[in-house]
């Protein structure tokens, strides 16, 4: 079983690279990325599962 990973910038100070290589560490085959700001921000990568 694949591993789906899920990374999300909430500034624009944030980097991606950081997630993205503890979530393939981690194991993940796929990674989804999302932009959104502030806390009521829909997740919509997660909308699909």
């Amino acid at each position: 079983m694949s591993l789906i990973g899920y990374a999300r910038l909430s500034t624009g100070e944030q980097m991606l690279d950081p997630q993205r290589i503890e979530l393939r560490a981690a194991g993940c085959a796929v990674i989804h990325e999302e932009h959104a700001t502030g806390p009521t921000a829909c997740v919509r990568c997660l909308d699909a599962f």
